[in-house]
C-alpha cells in the first residue's frame, strides 16, 4: 500500500497519467495534508487533465483546507482555474459560507461576484447575510448577480428588499433625466 508521501512525490512525475493518479489517490486518501501540494501544482500544471484530476481531489478531501485553498485560488490569473475553484466551493456547499462571507466583506468587486458564482447552488437560507450585502453592493455586476441566484433559487424572502433596490435605481434615475 502506498503513502501519502509518495503520492506527494509522483504529482512531480514528468508522466501525466502518473499526476492524474497521484491527484486521484491523494483525493481518496483524503488528507488535509495533501491540500498544500496540490494547490502548489495546480498553479504550475499545464495538463488540464491533471488540473481536473486536482480539483476532484480537493472537491473529495473533506477540510477545511480544501475550502480556504480554493478561495485562495479565485485570485488566479487563470480563468480555468478560477471557475474550478468556485466549482470546488459550490458543491462544498453551506460548509463554505463561512469562508465566503469573509470573502464578501473584505474582498474586491471581482471576488465578490466570484463569491456568489460559488453560492449559486447553495441554499439561499445558508447564504442569507451574503446575499444581503450583494444586494446592497456598489458594483452592478454583483448586484445583478445576486439577483440572477435568487431568482433561479425563487427565494422569496428577498423579493422585498430586491423590489427596493429596484425602485431605488429607478428614482435615481428619474432625479438624473
Amino acid at each position: 500500500m502506498s503513502s501519502l508521501k509518495e503520492y506527494l512525490e509522483k504529482l512531480h512525475s514528468p508522466d501525466e497519467a502518473e499526476r492524474i493518479y497521484a491527484a486521484e489517490d491523494i483525493g481518496y486518501w483524503n488528507a488535509p495534508d495533501g491540500v498544500p501540494p496540490l494547490l502548489e501544482r495546480v498553479g504550475r500544471e499545464s495538463s488540464r487533465a491533471v488540473r481536473d484530476a486536482i480539483f476532484q481531489a480537493l472537491i473529495r478531501i473533506d477540510a477545511d483546507a480544501s475550502i480556504e485553498g480554493s478561495i485562495r485560488l479565485l485570485e488566479s490569473e487563470d480563468p480555468q482555474i478560477r471557475n474550478q475553484a468556485v466549482d470546488v466551493l459550490r458543491r462544498k456547499g453551506a460548509r463554505s459560507v463561512p469562508f465566503l462571507t469573509t470573502v464578501m466583506r473584505d474582498g474586491d468587486k471581482d471576488m465578490r461576484k466570484l463569491v456568489l458564482d460559488a453560492l449559486s447552488e447553495v441554499p439561499s437560507s445558508a447564504a442569507g447575510a451574503i446575499y444581503e450585502a450583494a444586494l446592497s453592493d456598489q458594483e452592478p455586476n454583483v448586484v445583478i448577480t445576486a439577483v440572477e441566484n435568487l431568482g433561479r433559487t425563487r427565494a422569496t424572502q428577498f423579493r422585498r428588499r430586491i423590489e427596493d433596490r429596484s425602485e431605488e435605481r429607478r428614482v435615481g434615475k428619474e432625479c438624473r433625466s
